[in-house]
């Protein structure tokens, strides 16, 4: 049988673990909540990192691109000009003889 002596030291035990509950949980919610935070702050900042170092590769990649093509056009046009020394070359012969 339950007695009332039992029944009031569960009730008393209720009350002190509502007490603590209410006391201390919402200072460990606060707690678990920063570190929750921090960690999605911390991986936002390693993405946009990882971001930043991808687009600088792609920025010197593409400059190198930007480079070859620049390189390979300055040839074609000192072969154009040759070509077209050449046809006037050809053109004032012609007009001599």
């Amino acid at each position: 049988m339950i007695n009332t002596h039992n029944l009031l030291k569960i009730k008393q035990l209720c009350i002190c673990v509502d007490n603590y509950y209410s006391i201390f949980m919402p200072k460990l919610k606060t707690k678990i909540m920063k570190k929750v935070i921090t960690t999605f702050a911390a991986l936002a900042l390693i993405v946009s990192v990882t971001s930043c170092r991808e687009t600088t590769d792609k920025t010197k990649e593409a400059l190198e691109t930007v480079e070859e093509k620049a390189v390979e056009a300055t040839e074609a046009v000192k072969v154009a000009t040759d070509s077209v020394v050449e046809v006037l070359e050809v053109q004032k012969l012609t007009e001599e003889n």
